[in-house]
């Protein structure tokens, strides 16, 4: 009888141990969960970069399925892309071959073609997606000449990786050094192919234009390249990657504030006043003082001391940012800590943001137009206008994301999807080059090109006896 009870009773304070551990393990749970939302323990930032990878980057069109084989591995045709309208017909294209001695990397260009209207030879640079031979990576950069010959390549692989495309920042400064943002790192090559350093970069959580990676454009001054590492323009030593300066978008905020300008807090969640914005707690509270990706900075230019006296009202070293998400360019000047020149609504989606001429000019993606009508845009210093340039639609150009341009007189040089194009502003077209890549079972797709720029013959010349005498 007695063992009975003890049985009973045993079992009864058994259930109940049970029915504790259940309540007081969904109590902790319950807890934990309110301190994952409220400071961001452990595991919020893997939450965040599971949620990031499943979600994909906004400009990346790619299923998470072909993004994980993308990953492992490093198939160039994972990353094909689709083409507008065509620009030239195809008994117009002719095979990009290469020169007797090559340098650095060569990719595969077998499927590369171009047009060439028999103006004088040019030099450009191209970076994107290519097939490079025996490499763990597929992006880089080529040089080729208006002829299609392709004189180097330079197969850019960063020690770590963080973004899973090419990038879309590629600079050249004088002495040949090319940076590019590769997976959202920037690296830096020499001309003749070696690697010379990755910038510091700590991946954190998020995509590049939200917290950490390197991003976007990247200009060349001096011995200097300034490009953008998470919402912050940066200013990094050519020589070494070192970090020489930093201007957050926090500093830009409250540059603004002290003349009475709101032009960069226009997609805040909340009321916030200066005590509660610091870059520290914005990486921290973003989502929460901000919708997501306010700013989305994504191109810097600085004005030369040379070119300074055709900008009155402006100095050299005065910076020149685009704002894709406030449709807003503004130029800053650091020494003074001040705006001093802004303009907002007159663009949309907006890249490529530059000195021109002694003016202002933007790559306007022009993304609410239907249909598309991507333009290049001249911003008025004094009144609140822009003019167009030059209609990108009527090279068939879609532009709805990414773009940048060059303008040398009548001269203009863009790319679109895997295709360079280099024209007059009339419309002509002098150079023309499709990035097409065959795979291993004979299929042709399109690689992505998402930079280039032009050197004279001079340069180029220079820098190509560089490696020879090296050599």
């Amino acid at each position: 009888m007695f063992d009975k009870i003890e049985r009973l009773m045993l079992a009864r304070i058994e259930v109940w141990l049970v029915i504790i551990l259940v309540v007081s393990m969904l109590m902790f749970l319950g807890i934990w969960a309110f301190a994952i939302k409220t400071w961001q323990v452990f595991p919020y930032q893997l939450i965040l970069e599971a949620d990031a990878f499943v979600k994909g980057h906004p400009a990346d069109r790619r299923s998470i399925w072909t993004r994980l084989k993308a990953e492992f591995v490093h198939n160039p045709a994972e990353f094909a892309v689709g083409l507008g309208p065509p620009l030239l017909a195809e008994d117009q294209l002719r095979p990009v071959r290469t020169v007797s001695n090559p340098g650095g990397t060569m990719p595969d260009v077998d499927a590369m073609t171009f047009f060439n209207r028999e103006s004088a030879k040019r030099y450009f640079v191209v970076f994107g997606s290519f097939g490079f031979r025996d490499q763990d990576n597929h992006f880089g950069a080529v040089a080729v000449d208006s002829e299609g010959s392709v004189y180097r390549g330079w197969a850019i692989s960063p020690d770590h990786w963080g973004d899973p495309g090419p990038g879309l920042g590629m600079a050249i400064n004088d002495v040949g050094q090319i940076a590019t943002n590769t997976h959202g790192v920037l690296t830096a090559y020499d001309w003749c192919g070696q690697k010379l350093w990755d910038a510091p970069w700590n991946p954190g959580s998020g995509f590049p234009e939200t917290e950490t990676y390197w991003h976007h454009d990247i200009v060349a001054h001096g011995d200097s390249f300034l490009t953008f590492r998470g919402q912050a323009i940066m200013t990094v030593d050519a020589r070494t990657g070192e970090i020489k300066s930093e201007i957050h978008v926090v500093d830009l905020v409250r540059w603004a504030w002290k003349s009475d300008l709101s032009i960069f807090d226009a997609r805040r969640n909340t009321q916030f006043g200066v005590e509660a914005l610091s870059p520290e707690n914005y990486t921290r509270n973003q989502r929460t003082l901000f919708v997501h990706d306010p700013f989305h900075l994504n191109k810097v230019d600085i004005l030369s001391s040379e070119a300074s006296n055709s900008y009155p009202g402006f100095e050299a070293g005065d910076i020149l940012l685009s704002l894709r998400e406030l449709n807003l360019i503004v130029v800053v000047r650091p020494s003074e800590e001040r705006i001093i020149w802004w303009r907002s609504g007159l663009t949309s989606g907006q890249h490529d943001a530059t000195f021109v001429d002694g003016g202002i000019e933007v790559f306007d993606n022009n993304i609410s137009s239907s249909p598309p009508k991507p333009r290049i845009a001249r911003l008025d210093l004094k009144a609140q206008v822009a003019s167009t340039v030059f209609n990108l639609a009527d090279w068939g150009l879609v532009a709805r994301r990414g773009g940048n341009f060059e303008r040398r007189g009548e001269q203009l040089l863009t790319v679109d999807g895997s295709r360079l194009v280099a024209g007059k502003l009339d419309g002509t077209i002098e150079f023309f080059l499709q990035n097409g890549f065959r795979t291993s079972d004979g299929e042709l797709v399109n690689l992505p090109i998402t930079n280039a720029t032009e050197l004279d013959a001079e340069r180029f010349t220079r820098l190509q006896a560089m490696c020879e005498t090296s050599s």
